[in-house]
């Protein structure tokens, strides 16, 4: 509503009203930053891309990697319905706007403050509401200014309202700090599906004929906070120990996470299986995604021993739901939600962040179900299958939705 269309100019006698300026970058810089609405603006465009950027790039790969969605359906699920409705809204509003440019110049305007009116009532009308937190791992620190940033920027002070009837987290272990606020918080199961292929997927196959016998130690997600160097390494030390495990290496690998030295490091070792060299891990980098959960699912199942020492990684993970649903041991990092859950549900053992030669010494351990005190674990894998089952999740959501 505060712009206006340049004065038209009125060219003198042997000069062009089309003249440019010459501008220079300095002086351009100085004059547009000096300009109370551009700076508001930049900063408007500059807060609604940090926000709208996050979430695409985020979304997609959090239910990738906690769903175990293909890239396509992650995508699509996250995006596509959004985006969809949005090119809708666009084509509809650009042909609304440009038919009332042609009686009233301020046309485009007003239709864009029309599709915000719109919007207003869905905010402030007095409904109730709850949510989903995800990743709740700064309400454990110290207070500090970095941790009020934090929780101003994920929108904290929204489930202080009076409108809000729950909070859903999947990291349990903050739930006491955040009901301070005085809204209830429920820990919602990290549900994960266990259905078998028909027919054993031919990887898994190839797996048990390799292995021979060995006890077969798996990591699913090639990833660098799953802990991947350390297993490559756990590997390389039962080899030269000449012990009778076989590590198994699978799923995408995200090479530009690893520096070049590591690299060179996962290359030797690929060239080395490649010339029989190594015969104590399967380690394909080119193998790409496995197609499906069943599929997944039935690679899962030829673990003796599931891997979960994963590295600065604080949240909840379906690698445990997976070995809670075939019983099998997992070896974790100690502290953060993945060690805690397996220490409580006694679901196996936990060893100091990157310790190779602490895992390769809980191996035989976990391979005859015992602590490190050679008594049973006694792991509790009913108990975690119920609390992060699906049935949970459904009464979970019938009671929110019966106190709305």
């Amino acid at each position: 509503f505060l712009l206006k269309d340049r004065p038209k100019a009125i060219a003198a006698p042997g000069e062009s009203v089309y003249a440019v300026p010459v501008l220079r970058l300095g002086q351009t810089l100085a004059d547009i930053l000096s300009r109370p609405a551009y700076l508001l603006a930049l900063m408007f465009w500059g807060i609604l891309g940090v926000a709208s950027w996050s979430f695409i790039g985020w979304l997609p790969s959090y239910l990738q990697e906690q769903f175990q969605m293909s890239q396509g359906r992650a995508g699509l699920t996250a995006l596509g319905y959004i985006y969809s409705a949005s090119l809708v809204g666009m084509v509809a509003g650009g042909f609304f706007a440009d038919r009332w440019t042609r009686t009233n110049p301020r046309g485009r305007i007003y239709v864009g403050v029309i599709g915000v009116l719109v919007a207003i009532p869905g905010v402030l009308l007095n409904r109730l509401w709850s949510g989903l937190y995800l990743r709740n791992h700064h309400h454990g620190e110290t207070p500090s200014l970095k941790k009020s940033l934090r929780l101003l920027a994920k929108g904290d002070a929204l489930i202080r309202s009076n409108l809000c009837r729950g909070i859903g987290v999947l990291d349990e272990r903050f739930i006491p700090a955040m009901e301070e606020s005085g809204v209830r918080v429920t820990a919602y199961p990290d549900v994960t599906q266990a259905g078998l292929p028909a027919e054993p997927f031919p990887l898994a196959l190839e797996i048990q004929r390799k292995a021979a016998g060995r006890k077969i130690i798996g990591i699913i997600g090639l990833e660098r906070r799953k802990g991947l160097l350390t297993f490559i390494r756990t590997a390389k030390l039962a080899r030269e120990m000449d012990l009778p495990y076989y590590f198994v290496c699978a799923g995408t690998i995200h090479l530009p996470q690893f520096t070049e030295a590591e690299q060179a490091e996962m290359h030797a070792l690929v060239e080395a299986i490649a010339a029989g060299e190594v015969r104590n891990i399967h380690f394909d980098p080119a193998a790409g995604r496995i197609p499906n959960e069943a599929d997944y699912n039935s690679l899962f199942s030829a673990f003796d021993i599931a891997w979960a020492a994963y590295e600065n990684f604080e949240g909840s993970s379906g690698t445990l739901g997976k070995a809670a649903a075939f019983e099998i041991p997992s070896l974790a990092t100690a502290g953060e939600c993945v060690g805690g859950r397996v220490e409580s549900y006694r679901l196996g053992l936990t060893i100091p962040e990157g310790n190779a030669e602490q895992a390769l010494a809980a191996i035989p351990r976990l391979a005859a179900r015992t602590n490190l005190d050679g008594n049973p674990l006694s792991s509790r894998f009913a108990d975690y299958r119920e609390h992060h089952s699906q049935d949970r999740l459904d009464r979970i959501l019938v009671e929110l939705l019966e106190s709305l």
